[in-house]
């Protein structure tokens, strides 16, 4: 039995309408799609996905869409019915060639596909989805940190703030003693964090 989240829905009130799809030109084109886990910052309770379609084999990404849950076959079929009609670049048009990972969840659209004369393929590896994803895990990690705070020269400075571990650790010889010391001269602020914690 197939979950409601996961039947597919079609017609009217969904993005996916094949009456509307069905009637957009179709070119030699292969697309890779796929969603894929976002990193999750500590205040962030939920996943969220993101989702991209790009051309094979130059990459170029013609839609993309982020989620708050676990992706559906629903939302797959909402991000390429968005792609096909309303792409980032070019004109609106159906592929003749999707690639997909072998997720189960995809498995009910495959016959829609089919319907519009999209090939479907289920591959192991999609190399532009895959470099397209770093990228874009990149420019999060970067708008992520941008606000950190940095810790000045003072407080890189452990020696001048705790001046009695530094000399402790500086003065320990034997089993651990050169280990620390060199600790110590590499990074002072987690060698003084190592002892303490």
């Amino acid at each position: 039995m197939v979950s409601n989240e996961n039947k597919l829905k079609l017609g009217k009130g969904v993005a996916f309408v094949k009456s509307q799809l069905n009637r957009l030109p179709q070119e030699d084109e292969t697309w890779e799609a796929d969603f894929r886990a976002l990193p999750k910052p500590i205040t962030q309770s939920t996943t969220h996905y993101v989702g991209m379609v790009l051309t094979q084999p130059d990459g170029f990404l013609r839609g993309e869409s982020e989620i708050d849950h676990s992706p559906t076959v629903n939302d797959l079929a909402t991000l390429l019915a968005h792609v096909m009609k309303r792409p980032l670049i070019e004109v609106p048009l159906r592929p003749r060639h999707i690639h997909l990972r072998g997720n189960p969840k995809w498995k009910p659209l495959f016959s829609a596909l089919e319907e519009f004369g999209i090939e479907v393929a289920i591959k192991t590896d999609l190399p532009k989805f895959q470099e397209a994803f770093g990228e874009f895990l990149a420019h999060v990690k970067e708008a992520r940190s941008a606000g950190k705070v940095k810790a000045t020269a003072t407080q890189a400075k452990v020696e001048s703030l705790f001046p009695s571990i530094a000399k402790w650790v500086n003065g320990i010889d034997g089993f651990l003693g050169n280990a620390l010391t060199r600790r110590v001269a590499d990074d002072p602020a987690r060698a003084a964090i190592a002892l303490l914690g």
